[in-house]
């Protein structure tokens, strides 16, 4: 079985096991004649601020940390996986993260190679960062912009409605299908144009999917939200040091400079949003669903310190008091350090799992959250019974 298998037979478990706490602890709310639209409501706003407080708090940026710190996280996102992965001690090579190493071989598509017209090939360019065969889409825009923020969308921005009396008239079939490869339209380009943003159009999926991965961002391909209406949420945003357009041999090609982030793994995050959502429920009315969703992030620590045979309250209470001493300091004190503080099993202890190198990927988090909330407020439809009620 691949690793690429594996790895989504860890992320499904992962998700089931917290799910199945939220459920319980969602029936013991509405045991409480508490109303399921409330306990919904109350756990997609829980989704959105624990994603906002990681992104903002626990966020390291792989630039700020050595070579050693990212070979630890290659190795600890593979023994996610399966134990014993043939990664494990290898050395790899961070100039070239995507290209083989030893005897391992890597997929093609993850592989990314452009032509570029104009030299040769002996002045190949390794250049650290995604580059995009694409342009934008409007001469007015800028051409360089530090501390983008990057939207995917696989969808059209096109104008449909038009004013009373005015209608388009095509008679010749192909001109209908340049419209509807446009992307994006020239009304909607003179927004873009105004907000001072860089707009890139008929982008290849595939490029947009590596996108989204890299800068931490998520793919959308529809704008309408679970109530039915448009919308884009923050959280969906990737970000990048800097986005830029460069003329590299005779081609113009679009450089995403900047490297993704990455979270500290072995309960770090569960057990810092754990206070902080518990801190956050007692300001709102829907206090109850946020607390029970806050307690259930606490279940995987506890299980994984039972399964290694470590008194979970005693690691869980250690865990926690670090956690809420840190978020009830101020900015500059030293405990801030205690922010990276996770579950050591081996020695059953808590440590600095940066030091350690468990790290994993911000965006793996992100989806792992917000695929416990799709999971949770999921309603399957009642059945009719024999008189079709």
């Amino acid at each position: 079985m691949s690793p690429s298998v594996l790895g989504i037979i860890f992320l499904i478990y992962h998700v089931l096991c917290l799910s199945k706490v939220h459920l319980i602890g969602g029936l013991e709310l509405i045991k409480a004649k508490i109303h399921p639209t409330t306990i919904i409501t109350g756990y997609r706003l829980t989704c959105r601020e624990a994603v906002k407080f990681m992104q903002d708090h626990l966020n390291i940026k792989v630039d700020s940390l050595g070579r050693d710190a990212l070979v630890n996280a290659a190795k600890t996102r593979c023994m996610d996986w399966v134990s014993g992965c043939p990664w494990i001690g290898s050395d790899l090579d961070l100039n070239v993260w995507y290209m083989t190493c030893g005897d391992i071989k890597y997929l093609v598509k993850a592989v990314n190679v452009l032509k570029a017209h104009g030299k040769s090939a002996r002045e190949s360019l390794y250049i650290q960062g995604y580059i995009l065969n694409c342009t934008v889409a409007s001469q007015a825009m800028k051409k360089c912009i530090t501390n983008a923020k990057i939207a995917c969308l696989d969808i059209n921005l096109q104008k449909a409605c038009m004013q009373l009396g005015v209608q388009i008239i095509i008679e010749d079939p192909n001109q209908l299908e340049e419209i509807r490869k446009q992307g994006i339209d020239y009304l909607c380009l003179k927004e873009f144009v105004k907000a001072g943003t860089m707009a890139v159009r008929r982008c290849r999926k595939e490029d947009l999917r590596c996108i989204a991965k890299t800068t931490d961002g998520i793919l959308i391909s529809s704008s309408t939200n679970l109530e039915g209406e448009e919308a884009y949420e923050a959280s969906y945003l990737g970000s990048a040091d800097k986005v830029i357009q460069e003329c590299i041999s005779n081609d113009e090609l679009i450089l995403i400079k900047g490297s993704g982030s990455v979270v500290p793994k072995g309960g770090v995050v569960e057990s810092a949003l754990s206070i902080y959502l518990t801190n956050f429920a007692i300001t709102l009315v829907k206090q109850l669903a946020i607390a029970e969703f806050a307690a259930a992030l606490l279940s995987i620590q506890k299980q994984l310190s039972v399964n290694a045979a470590k008194d979970s309250t005693d690691l869980l209470t250690k865990l926690t008091a670090y956690h809420h001493a840190v978020q009830n300091t101020p900015a500059g004190d030293p405990k801030k350090v205690l922010f990276l503080y996770g579950l050591d099993l081996m020695n059953g202890d808590v440590r600095d799992n940066v030091v350690a190198g468990v790290l994993e990927p911000t965006m793996s988090k992100v989806q792992s959250l917000n695929a416990y909330i799709s999971l949770i407020i999921t309603k399957p439809k009642p059945e009719a019974d024999s008189h079709g009620h």
